[in-house]
């Protein structure tokens, strides 16, 4: 329940993970609070938003369409900070502390699969997923995408051009 805590307030909310805890009074109620308050995400968002960026202040649009916008939108503004961090300087620690927590993260499960790996080897998960193999599929689970995919759009031709995503 902790693990899956953690994941839903970085941003990673899931309602098939949710109903797994059904039967568990006390973890379901935890995990529904959690999915109901805004994740780090949302609020980074948030905050960029009450600064002046066009940033949705929420991970949930209703549509792929406004999905794609926003993703875009979020990007727009991490490409941004990061080619003017010394007058975005506070805006760039964070999303950095943010992206370190997400390293970190995937550091975690990388080495907890290989100790599950040399614990039980190819044995069914204590969850009751198919065990190494599901966890494997988890590695590339970001809660922070947009902060990550920003850097592909940064050039050293920045200052001359103007920001990539320039109105």
């Amino acid at each position: 329940m902790q693990f899956r805590e953690i994941e839903f307030a970085s941003g990673l909310k899931d309602e098939k993970i949710l109903r797994h805890f059904g039967e568990d009074e006390f973890a379901h109620k935890r995990l529904l609070a959690r999915m109901n308050s805004p994740s780090l995400s949302e609020s980074f968002f948030a905050l960029l938003r009450r600064r002046g960026f066009d940033t949705p202040a929420t991970d949930a649009p209703r549509d792929a369409k406004e999905r794609r916008s926003n993703y875009g939108k979020r990007q727009r503004a991490m490409v941004e900070i990061l080619t003017h961090h010394e007058k975005l300087y506070k805006e760039y620690e964070l999303a950095e502390a943010l992206l370190d927590h997400d390293e970190y993260f995937s550091l975690w499960r990388s080495h907890h699969i290989k100790m599950v790996e040399r614990m039980v080897g190819a044995k069914r998960g204590t969850g009751g997923s198919e065990g190494v193999g599901y966890l494997r599929t988890t590695l590339e689970k970001k809660f922070f995408p947009e902060m990550w995919e920003a850097r592909t759009f940064l050039n050293t031709k920045h200052g001359d051009q103007g920001c990539p995503f320039a109105k």
